[in-house]
């Protein structure tokens, strides 16, 4: 076992892919692959604590500028339909990193909390033609994020640069 040390926040994002895999028993089973994530720490990291460690991570899914897609979801069974109790979803799975440089992913170890948050921003169009009072007419989309948080608990040196901008080095 060698020694690993970290030099903390030289690193000005931590950017890769990450796929998450699903393993649950209770409904689909789900395989999400997000190719380009910038991920920054969301949390504190406690080192003297009652309770398990928690290494909290928040990271901005960034769009393919050619397609526009954030990644993919690969669902098991494109012919199930609802109603179905097959449907109802209990979560978990293994999720696999490859940060940029990286030759290979690798498993980030167990992961608590996996969440995709996305958000759209309208552009709200007032009309102001009919009756005394403006009624809104039109509100398409015209931006959209996606956020992918998660709360890992293996306090490995690679988790850690991770959570700490950190590289690898003297």
């Amino acid at each position: 076992m060698a020694a690993s040390t970290l030099n903390i926040g030289l690193q000005s994002q931590i950017e890769g892919e990450l796929v998450f895999t699903g393993t649950n028993d209770i409904g689909p089973k789900l395989t999400i692959t997000l190719p380009l994530v910038q991920f920054g720490p969301s949390g504190a990291l406690g080192f003297i604590q009652d309770e398990w460690g928690q290494i909290e991570l928040t990271g901005d899914v960034l769009a393919d500028p050619t397609t526009g897609s954030f990644g993919t979801v690969l669902h098991p069974d494109d012919a199930m339909v609802s109603p179905t109790t097959a449907a109802y979803y209990v979560g978990t799975g293994s999720i696999t990193w490859q940060g940029e440089g990286d030759v290979t992913p690798r498993d980030v170890g167990n992961v608590n909390t996996f969440e995709l948050t996305p958000a759209v921003e309208r552009l709200d169009h007032w009309n102001h033609r009919v009756g005394g009072i403006r009624k809104k007419d039109f509100s398409p989309v015209v931006q959209q994020t996606l956020e992918v948080h998660m709360v890992m608990d293996e306090f490995t040196a690679a988790n850690l640069q991770m959570a700490l901008l950190a590289t690898a080095g003297p």
